[in-house]
This record gives structure tokens, sequence and C-alpha cells, in this order.
């Protein structure tokens, strides 16, 4: 998360003596308190703050001194030591949040497995078992020529990958077939218990692949965040382990990640279609919205020369902060590449925004071509209208406007929803039209990729302004 920098009040108790103290964010479990020099007493102190007019008792805490640099003198870190607050949400959204650690919660999530039906434990069980086989003997094949020079270990790991992976490959093609066979037939309800019983069994598996790994712990809360979608753009053996890398490759070789990757070009040539078919146009540059951006890695297939520099103009929206300074240092590397500078501002903003504000227009000015490639596949049908109309509003006449949303019939839906942990919002062509129907002047039309799973819906404004 961003630098927390704010300070609030707080009453300090300890023997029964109370004082005024400075409060800093030290982490998401711990503070900094002013101490001005005063020496740590052992025994445990009450604290209590002051948030928006409101007093927030800690209860016991205890304070520790700074780690190597970790702050000034002034400063020492207090911990509560009876419970379990979240002071991230305490600083950035003034809410008193307490983290569950009762056993009534642990004993929830081990009843889960009651309501699991036998046939598919003991397909988990197998499937756990062989896997864990599969590992084992990789992981010792690995450990053999651990000691080789740099170049050894890669050619080693090659000619493994290259034996030994067509055959695991083949293995998890046909527990994938099973695994839809058995999750076609469950209730939502039961689906998210037993998707909850495949994870919790294979996690060990599932924490050897880069990409499983990211989308089951979701370090910035979501799943498609940028570093997901790079993994997927580059399509490439990645772990630290042989049985690790086969598993990625893997799991970002299925038809969903295929046409994640195809969108990314389809959007790229869309654009410079329409730039090409405007170049005589009055204006200086071609003005691009991207919603939602990501790694926004699509624009280094736009820009390819300093003319196509000197003709383009983006915006690049995203609720993650992490995910724009991404994207400022892609855009370094395109201008060092092409030779020329980059027109393009960064907006963090969230779907939110989208909704509720009648100034985007003021906030962010007018398009000729926007587009959200990833964004839709999480939105219900209210929410997804009432955006589109909103960017519509931003469309200058004769503009042109991309969605994209994951078609229904997507094949990898359970491997997603069951090894990744990913589900999506998924539509027919026609409840995909159906969000841009009452659109003043607009021209639809849906198209699909290669692999029938990537629905792109074109919006063409026709009306004139006023």
């Amino acid at each position: 998360m961003e630098q927390i920098t704010k300070s609030i009040e707080g009453m300090m108790a300890v023997n029964g003596k109370s004082r005024a103290v400075e409060v800093k964010y030290a982490s998401k479990y711990s503070l900094w308190v002013g101490m001005d020099d005063q020496p740590i007493d052992p025994m445990p102190i009450d604290m209590e703050l002051r948030v928006d007019d409101k007093r927030v008792g800690l209860g016991a805490c205890r304070i520790f001194p700074p780690q190597g640099d970790e702050q000034d003198g002034k400063f020492m870190r207090l911990v509560s030591i009876n419970r379990f607050l979240d002071f991230e949400k305490l600083f950035s959204r003034s809410k008193v949040a307490e983290v569950d650690v009762s056993f009534s919660k642990l004993s929830l999530l081990l009843s889960y497995k009651e309501s699991i039906d036998g046939a598919f434990r003991s397909f988990v069980s197998d499937l756990t078992y062989d896997l864990n086989v599969y590992s084992n003997y990789l992981d010792q094949l690995d450990a053999d020529f651990a000691d080789e020079p740099e170049p050894a270990r890669q050619a080693l790991q090659a000619y493994i990958i290259s034996s030994i992976g067509p055959s695991l490959r083949a293995y998890l093609d046909e527990q994938v077939l099973r695994l839809e066979n058995f999750a076609a037939g469950y209730s939502a309800q039961e689906e998210e218990h037993h998707g909850f019983y495949f994870r919790k069994q294979l996690w060990n598996v599932i924490l050897r692949s880069p990409i499983l790994a990211r989308t089951n712990l979701k370090p910035r809360g979501y799943n498609g965040d940028s570093e997901m979608m790079q993994m997927i753009y580059k399509d490439e053996y990645q772990g630290e382990s042989t049985f690790g890398r086969i598993l990625h490759k893997y799991s970002i070789g299925r038809p969903a990640a295929q046409a994640v990757r195809n969108r990314r070009v389809e959007v790229a040539t869309r654009l410079r279609r329409y730039a090409d078919c405007h170049a005589g146009d009055a204006q200086d540059r071609i003005r691009v919205l991207s919603v939602a951006c990501g790694p926004a890695l699509e624009i280094q297939d736009v820009l390819r020369s300093p003319e196509d520099a000197r003709r383009f103009h983006f915006s690049l929206l995203d609720q993650d902060d992490l995910a724009l300074l991404e994207v400022a240092g892609l855009v370094e590397k395109i201008e060092d590449s092409i030779g020329a500078k980059v027109s393009v501002d960064f907006i963090q903003d969230s779907v939110r925004t989208m909704i509720v504000s009648r100034e985007l227009k003021d906030r962010w000015g007018t398009f000729d071509f926007i587009y959200s490639m990833g964004l839709f596949d999480y939105l219900t049908a209210p929410v997804a209208t009432a955006v589109i109309k909103n960017l519509y509003k931003l469309l200058k006449p004769d503009g042109e406007m991309i969605i994209g949303n994951f078609a229904s019939g997507n094949p990898t839906r359970y491997f997603m929803e069951y090894w990744h942990d990913w589900k999506l919002i998924y539509r027919t062509e026609e409840e995909l039209l159906r969000l841009a129907s009452n659109l003043p002047g607009a021209a639809t039309e849906i198209a699909t990729d290669d692999t029938g799973i990537q629905m792109l819906l074109r919006i063409c404004k026709r009306e004139t302004d006023g």
C-alpha cells in the first residue's frame, strides 16, 4: 500500500499514569509511538487513540525498540498483545477492524470437508498423491544437478522438461477433464465448498507455480493484477524448481490465457487501424483512454516509432498505484527504445468514480478511442451498463470504444476457479450487446478471438456533440 505519513493523538497509560503521545503508522499490525527518549517499561501498557473524534481503545500493548534504522530514537514500536487490530484500515479508512482468530472461524473451515462429495474427495486425494510423486521425483533431479555450473543446470533442466514435461501435461489434461465433469454438476454453494477443499488439499502443489501462487495469495487483494497479467503475456517457464516451472507453463498455456494474449494484440491492431483511418483529421493527437490499464503492455505494440509517439496521447487509468508505477517504467523503456517522448498521463481512480461522478469530462477530458480489456469480467450488469454509459459520454463524435468480456463458454472456467481461485462474470454475445443497447447514436458489433473465449464489444459513436 502507499506510505501512510499522517499521525494521530494517543493516550498511553503506564502504571496508572496517563500521558498524551504522538502515534504513527508502522505496519499493518504495529504502530510508532513518540516516547521522547523515555525508558521502555517491560510491563504492558494501555493505549487509547483518537480517530475522527472517536476514542479507540487498543487494550493491553507492549512497546519494543526499533530495529536498525527503522525510526529515529524518538519513536518506539507498539504491538497489541490481546487483540489482532488492522492498523492499515485504521489509518487509511478510519475503520477499526479486528482480525477474527477465534476457534469458531477455524471450526467452520474445518467443517467444510463434511459437505464434500465422497467421489470428489477420492479424486482430489489421488490427484494430490500423483502430483506429489511428480514433484518429489523432479525435486530429486533438481538436487542432483544443483551444484553444476549455471549453463549445465539450464541445459539439464531443459532436457528434463522436454522428457518428463509431456507426461505431466498429459496427466494434468486428463485430471482437468475429470475436474470439469465433477464441477459441472455442482450448485454455486457446492462449487464454493468443493473449490475451497480442492485448494486446501493441493495448497503445497499450488504454491510451486508462480502464477498459481499469486492468484491464490492475491498480494494486492484481487485477481488480474498487473503482475499476473505480465506472467500471462510473457508465456514462459518461471519458477524456482523444474516441477514449478512445468506447472506454471501449463497454467499460462490454457486457452483462457491465450485469449488474454490475443486481446492485447487485437486492441493494439484496432487502435492503429483507427489512427490510420483518421490520419487526416484536424487534431494534434489521437486521445486514448485505457480503463483498468494493468501493465498496459499493448502500448508498446502501438508506439513503435517517433511518429507514433507524436500522433497519440494516452490516459492510463487504474485503481492500483503499483500498476501505474509499473506502466510509468514501461513508458520510460518505450521512450528509450524509440528515441521520442511519449505523451501520457496517469489516473488513479476506481469504478465507483465512473458510476457516481458527474464531472468526468471536466476531470479527464474527451477521447477518440477508449478501451477496457479486463474490467468488465468482474462487473455485474447494472454496474457495467452504468460504466459504459458514462465512458460513452467521454467519447468524441466518430470515436470508438472497445470493451472486453470473457464468453460464457470459456472451456478453462473450472481450471481457473478451482486451481486459480479466479472467478469471472461470463456473458453471451447478446448479454454483452445489451450493456450498450441504450447509447444514443451508437453502432455496436462483437468480435470473438480464435479461442472463442475473448469477446470484444466495439461501440462507434455516430452522433455529433450538442
